[in-house]
Formats: C-alpha cells, structure tokens, sequence
C-alpha cells in the first residue's frame, strides 16, 4: 500500500491528486468545447452610434469581453463650402465676395 504522501502531491502547500488533476483537465477540455461552440456562431452587426454616450457603454461590454468593437469609423469632415452652401441670401453673399476681393488687392497693393 502507498503511503499518503505518495498519493498527494504539494502545490503551493495544497494536497493535489491525480483524481484533482483529472477533474480539472476535464472541466477545462469541456469549457474550451463550450466556448468555441458559442462564439463560432457569433455574426458581424453594423450598428449606428447616435449619442456619445453609446461609446462609454460599447467600451464597458468590451471590458466584460462580451462584444468586440472591431473598427471605429471616423466620418469624413464636412467642407464648410458645402455645410453652409446657400445658407447666404445672394446679395448678402455677393456684398461678402465684393468685399473679401477688395480687400485681398489692398493686400497686394501694400508698399512696405
């Protein structure tokens, strides 16, 4: 018969049987098997952010790991040319033409 220190081994101070190791081994086989048959159907979704507040939320699930961002989009930036294009009354905006034109030959008119 074996002696009981021959059938536990010490780890960090903790009896461990071959019995233990192979309930973890199983239990570990078994969580790999579960967890690659939930996340190999998980689909792609596209989603449209319309608060910032939804970031700090998506970087929280993130966090607990339970969804993924995988790109942040940055919108192109408006030209302002575009933004504003006929926002103007015309003959407020022709006023505006006349004189950023007048004073852009002052400008080059200048002696120094």
């Amino acid at each position: 018969m074996k002696s009981r220190d021959s059938i536990f081994q010490k780890r960090d101070g903790i009896p461990v049987s071959a019995l233990h190791i192979s309930v973890l081994l199983f239990s570990y086989i078994c969580f790999i098997q579960l967890y690659e048959s939930t996340f190999a159907d998980m689909e792609t979704v596209l989603i449209q952010i319309n608060s910032n507040k939804a970031y700090k939320l998506l970087e929280d699930l993130e966090d607990l790991h339970i969804i993924k961002v995988l790109k942040k989009s940055v919108q192109p930036q408006q030209k302002l040319s575009e933004k504003y294009a006929g926002k103007l009354p015309s003959d407020v905006a022709d006023e505006l033409q006349n004189f950023v034109n007048e004073s852009r030959n002052e400008w080059n008119k200048r002696s120094i």
